[in-house]
Formats: structure tokens, C-alpha cells, sequence
């Protein structure tokens, strides 16, 4: 597996690696359109993010370590969607643009019914490119400033998927995350197994059993952090967050 070509602008490797960027994936499909230095030149201009590239990717172990971008670039191949429920479940901030021909379009629309954000011509304009990366990095920054909550005493930062007491702090895997902020934003409600499951892993089948297995991580985890906070299950239906008396 090679290792992501990464260009940095400007700064110091310190200042550098805590800004957000565009990862490319698949840009050698791009062809003679978009290619890396469209985007290298948008971060020249902005002098606030990074590029890196990688020609596939299948794993999310390969985006183990990286930190997140604002927006990933896709280009359009047969692994396009699994790429896009990848960066999903380890990304839930990070928006995705699909790179396509114009004459694609009827295989582009499914892609951003399942959660893509845009798309971008490969005869994009420089212009074209910036425009659509500033609005993605100001989508950004929005979801940052919503990004950390509070549940009893527990503090919750959905970006760095973390969940602390304040002396102890817990990490939670892409998958967990997800199934917490979906039960935090429905504090106060039942959130019905279906509807768990497609904001979590998408259009993908799975079973009851694996479901439960999460929301028993899930909920061991914050009982380890307070006992005040627990997940009920309401059998058939589905699961609620709850802060005990």
C-alpha cells in the first residue's frame, strides 16, 4: 500500500498538521482535468489547508492517522460508493465532492443521494475549484463549532470522537460516534433501529445482532464514564438516551 503523497503549504509541519485539508482520491482517473495542482493553489490562496492525494482506497485503515479534511475529492469509479461510505463512517464531518465527466451525471446522482456533497466538472475552472472548497470549508467549520456536547457530565467531541468525565477520557471507534450523535441530537426520544442504522452505515445490510453489539460498546463505554448516563432499549422499536436520577 503506498503511502499518501502529501503536499504541505506554508508553515511549519506543527502549524501545518493541525489545519484542515482536501484529500484527493483516485485523481490518477482524472485524467487531463482536475488534477493536484488546482488544489494546491487553492491552498496557496488560502494559506490555511494542506493537500494529500491516494490513487484508491478500500480500508479504512488507510486513513488511520491522517487528519481529517474538509472535503474529500473523489473521482468516479466502480469503487466510488464504497470509498464514500468509508469516508463516512471515519469522517462524519468531512464532506465529499465527486470528479466527474459531464456526460456521468445519471452515475454521479446516486452518489449524492447517498450523502456526496457537490460536484465538480473535470473542465472545472481554478475559480470553479475555490469556490467550491471555500463553501466546503465554511460547512466545515459550522459543523466544528456544533461538534462538542454535553450529556449530564459527560462532555462529548464528536470530531475527535472522544467522550470524557474530565479526569478519564474514552475513545470511540467511527461507527460508535455515529450512533452516539445520532441518540444525542434525538435526546428525549426513541431513535427507531432503521433509522440508526442508515445514519451509520448507509445503504449497507446489517443485522440486528450487529447493531446491538455496537450499542452494547456504545453504552458500556458511558456507563464506565457515569453511571448516570445509560442507553435503553425498547425492544422492537428501538433505543433512547437517558439521564438517570
Amino acid at each position: 500500500m503506498k503511502k499518501p503523497a502529501t503536499r504541505k503549504v506554508r508553515g511549519s509541519d506543527s502549524q501545518t498538521a493541525a489545519k484542515p485539508g482536501v484529500l484527493l482520491v483516485g485523481t490518477g482517473r482524472f485524467g487531463k482535468g482536475l488534477g493536484l495542482n488546482q488544489f494546491v493553489r487553492f491552498c496557496v490562496a488560502t494559506q490555511d489547508v494542506i493537500v494529500s492525494a491516494v490513487e484508491r482506497l478500500d480500508t479504512e485503515s488507510q486513513l488511520a492517522g491522517m487528519q481529517p479534511p474538509f472535503v474529500v475529492v473523489l473521482g468516479l469509479s466502480e469503487s466510488a460508493y464504497d470509498a464514500l461510505l468509508t469516508i463516512r463512517r471515519v469522517w462524519p464531518y468531512t464532506s465529499v465532492i465527486i470528479a466527474a465527466d459531464e456526460t456521468r451525471l445519471a452515475e454521479v446522482y446516486p452518489l449524492l443521494v447517498s450523502g456526496a456533497a457537490d460536484f465538480l466538472p473535470l473542465s472545472a475552472s481554478n475559480d470553479v475549484v475555490e469556490e467550491a472548497c471555500l463553501l466546503q470549508l465554511g460547512v466545515h467549520q459550522a459543523k466544528l463549532k456544533d461538534s462538542s456536547r454535553t450529556i449530564g457530565k459527560l462532555t462529548v467531541d464528536f470530531a475527535h470522537r472522544t467522550v470524557t468525565n474530565g479526569t478519564e477520557t474514552a475513545h470511540l471507534t467511527p461507527i460508535e460516534v455515529n450512533i452516539l450523535r445520532t441518540l444525542v441530537d434525538s435526546f428525549g426520544s426513541v431513535v427507531e433501529r432503521e433509522k440508526v442504522k442508515a445514519m451509520c452505515w448507509g445503504d449497507a445490510e446489517i443485522t440486528d445482532n450487529a447493531l446491538n453489539r455496537k450499542i452494547y460498546e456504545v453504552r458500556r463505554t458511558l456507563r464506565r464514564l457515569s453511571q448516570k448516563i445509560n442507553i435503553r432499549t425498547i425492544y422492537g422499536l428501538g433505543f433512547e438516551l437517558q439521564i438517570l436520577p
